[in-house]
């Protein structure tokens, strides 16, 4: 278990723990309209690709690393459903 307050973001790379603060709200809400934006063309395929799944502050585990970036897209051709866990395991496309 992490020994990291809840009101922070906290990821483990290479074997160290950073933790930072929660992102301002004009970072919320820059994260939050590019992932709608992303969404709308690459999941749904409104006017771009299709055919991905798109999360936005997903928690990876990849190895020892635990990261947790703004934004976060697998194709359906990789993963046909969507992650029923409360992390990833499978890195990102």
């Amino acid at each position: 278990m992490l020994d990291a307050p809840a009101h922070k973001v906290a990821e483990v790379i290479d074997g160290v723990l950073y933790t930072m603060p929660r992102p301002a709200v004009p970072h919320s809400i820059a994260s939050t309209t590019l992932v709608w934006k992303l969404a709308s063309a690459f999941r749904d395929g409104s006017g771009g690709a299709g055919g991905w799944w798109m999360v936005f502050d997903p928690e990876l585990h990849l190895g020892e690393n635990i990261l947790v970036p703004d934004l976060a897209g697998w194709r359906r051709e990789r993963v046909p459903r969507y992650f029923g866990t409360a992390y990833y395991t499978l890195p990102p496309d």
